[in-house]
């Protein structure tokens, strides 16, 4: 049985190795460049899924916003209007 020698994929072995295999200007061919390809799609996955939660979050806080303002809009409505009859009888 032989044993084939340990191979860097970073450094000058690195390169020589993948000039070698023909890979020398295609690094995201290399598992190394599609591991970090996969990296970096994920954290653009993870930051899109963040701002997509930040935005339901902003969304619910203007709804609670918007119905406390219009309950409070609602309560003087119906202040106004009970003062007026008040005054008319």
């Amino acid at each position: 049985m032989t044993t084939l020698p340990q191979v860097s994929a970073s450094g000058p072995a690195g390169a020589s190795a993948r000039a070698e295999l023909g890979l020398e200007d295609d690094f995201y061919s290399t598992s190394a460049g599609q591991r970090e390809k996969a990296l970096a799609s994920t954290d653009r996955l993870n930051k899109t899924g963040d701002r997509i939660q930040h935005g339901r979050q902003q969304l619910l806080e203007t709804e609670v916003r918007n119905v406390a303002f219009q309950i409070e809009k609602l309560h003087l409505s119906i202040r106004y209007s009970l003062l007026s009859v008040n005054y008319a009888c």
